[in-house]
């Protein structure tokens, strides 16, 4: 009939109407239509601004320098080289990521990097995680380049968590012989207003010693991030003017020990505040506070650049001397800040690492309850070279069963079967300087709770030292399992032997109990680091980020808030996420 509308016209009308429904809403005050921020096209790579550094003209011995560092060359930078300049911040003599990169062109051996620091290192902000993010566009990039050099990359960034956190749990998140470690917790450690006895950089400070200590002798690489409201526009009322941050004064512990600084606030802040520079504006570089894939791009950009500018200086102007070859050898000095050095002993003993400090364990039995279930919620996803033929570029390794180790006991019968006791035993002793003898000291048992089988037990201390006992009820109503850490305050002593006893009395019906290691805290002020991820029970959740135990969405998120407590997965996509 004339007049009428053809039915494909009304269904290509309303397919249209659709996608424009898509992209915008309406402002229900004004009635005009408002364009939905989609994060990760905001801050999307722009492909056509990508380029590679050459040196078409420079020659070494008559052979051109590409030639020489042929797949270091190979990098696609997003920086302007200016702004790669500038976001070296300090780089100094840099003696052993001179041993690094000499190891890496000659391809020789393994290599191990990794990275410790906060939910910008473990990915949050990037459309794909193991992707996308800086590390692992490092890692891959790294990978691809140098398949001689057989490169493992280890990610031991645990969100919400400041660097003393990781003083305590270091050897949960780094190899003892890795090779290059990057550091990352401007952001997370806060800002204090001070320069001298500054506590938020004493931490950083003892990381740094705990780091450059380890066995392998690695390379260390300050990657400081802006403070959060610094990456904002001027007319956003949570704006922070450039120095509000306390990498200024970290700059010191990567002067004091020749620890390479890379800022990228630096990096970034002319392009994105002062030229106002279009395609470089802050909301292009950063979702929230945390960096976008452009963003993400320009950290290991960064990273990239202090390594090409190494190696240029060991092939043309500083080859490799006798003072290259003895730094391994060179002691650590004296702390920057007298008397802040860490404990000899462990803090932070988890998983398979915890049986040489069980001095009895009736009725308890070393377990792996791991099971059958593919276990993918772990932060230190390993990076490793594809072994396919067909040129597939490197990828994160598939998901395997995650070790789940821990001492369970499972009191079945009360009446016949003795009373299950585990006794470990610990040091509690920390340096004057951080903690006053007579002072006691916080210690955390990781113990399994869970919605089905768990009893109660009490945790004291029998030997050595004194502390008041507490009850722990391992049983939960929610269809969750996961790692608490329950917290005694212990004296300190050489030998400090601490009892988990099962009890009679249950709430589920059932006994039975898991400890999986225990965390004897630093300092007493380091308990705030723990309490982040408290939850209303006194109960501390951050041991499931390196048990696996930790709930994941389907974005691949941890199903966590602002606090660390888990989340319902439907809504943990679209809320705040863990600094």
């Amino acid at each position: 009939m004339r007049g009428s509308t053809p039915l494909g016209l009304i269904h290509l009308a309303c397919a249209l109407y659709l996608v424009f429904l898509s992209i915008t809403s309406v402002n229900v005050a004004s009635g005009e239509a408002v364009q939905f921020d989609d994060p990760s096209q905001r801050t999307a790579v722009k492909e056509e601004r990508l380029w590679r550094r050459s040196f078409p003209h420079v020659e070494v011995d008559h052979v051109p320098l590409s030639r020489l560092l042929g797949p270091l060359l190979e990098y696609r930078f997003l920086l302007p080289v200016d702004q790669l300049k500038a976001g070296v911040a300090y780089g100094g003599a840099r003696r052993r990521l001179r041993h690094f990169v000499r190891a890496l062109l000659n391809g020789h051996r393994v290599l191990k990097i990794g990275v410790v620091g906060g939910s910008i290192s473990w990915g949050e902000g990037a459309s794909n995680i193991g992707t996308t993010d800086w590390f692992s566009l490092l890692a891959r990039w790294m990978i691809e380049a140098f398949p001689s050099s057989r490169i493992t990359a280890r990610n031991g960034a645990v969100p919400a968590t400041p660097s003393s956190y990781m003083v305590m749990c270091l050897e949960q998140s780094v190899d003892p012989d890795v090779d290059l470690v990057l550091v990352e917790y401007s952001l997370n450690d806060g800002y204090a207003d001070c320069i001298v006895d500054n506590d938020s950089t004493k931490p950083m400070e003892r990381l740094l010693r705990r780091l450059l200590a380890l066995p392998g002798k690695p390379a260390v690489i300050m990657m400081q991030v802006p403070m959060y409201g610094i990456a904002m526009e001027p007319d956003n009322p949570q704006h922070r003017e450039f120095y509000f941050t306390n990498e200024d004064v970290d700059a010191a512990l990567a002067h004091y020990y020749d620890v390479p600084y890379l800022s990228l606030r630096t990096a970034l802040y002319r392009l994105a505040a002062l030229d106002r520079v279009p395609g470089w504006s802050w909301r292009e570089m950063f979702r929230d506070f945390h960096p976008g894939d452009a963003g993400s791009h320009v950290m290991a950009d960064l990273v990239v650049h202090l390594l090409q500018v190494t190696a240029v200086e060991l092939v043309m102007s500083y080859p490799w001397s006798a003072d290259d070859a003895r730094e391994p050898l060179r002691p650590l000095p004296p702390p920057m800040f007298p008397g802040n050095t860490s404990p000899d002993s462990p803090m932070c003993v988890v998983g398979e690492g915890f049986p040489p400090l069980v001095t009895e364990s009736r009725g308890f039995t070393f377990l792996n309850e791991a099971g059958n279930t593919t276990n993918t919620a772990t932060i230190t996803t390993a990076i490793t070279h594809s072994s396919s033929s067909s040129g597939a570029p490197p990828s994160v390794t598939q998901p395997r069963m995650k070790p789940k180790w821990g001492f369970v006991a499972n009191w079945l019968h009360p009446e016949t079967q003795p009373q299950p006791r585990l006794v470990v035993q610990l040091d509690t002793r920390r340096p004057a300087a951080l903690v006053p003898p007579e002072a006691q000291v916080p210690l955390f048992v990781l113990h399994l709770r869970s919605y089905q089988h768990m009893g109660r037990a009490e945790i004291s201390c029998v030997s050595g030292c004194s502390c008041t006992p507490i009850l722990v009820d391992a049983h939960i109503t929610e269809h969750v399992s996961q790692t608490y850490l329950a917290r005694l305050n212990v004296t300190q002593a050489a030998v400090c032997e601490v009892a988990v006893t099962v009890l009679r009395e249950t709430s589920s019906g059932q006994r039975k109990f898991k400890v999986s290691g225990v965390v004897v805290s630093e300092t007493g002020g380091d308990v705030t680091v723990l309490e982040r991820m408290s939850d209303t029970q006194g109960y501390w959740e951050v041991g499931r980020f390196h048990t696996g135990d930790l709930p994941m969405n389907e974005y691949g998120r941890a199903n966590v808030d602002a606090n660390g407590t888990a989340m319902d997965p439907r809504t943990a996509a679209v809320s705040s996420p863990p600094l």
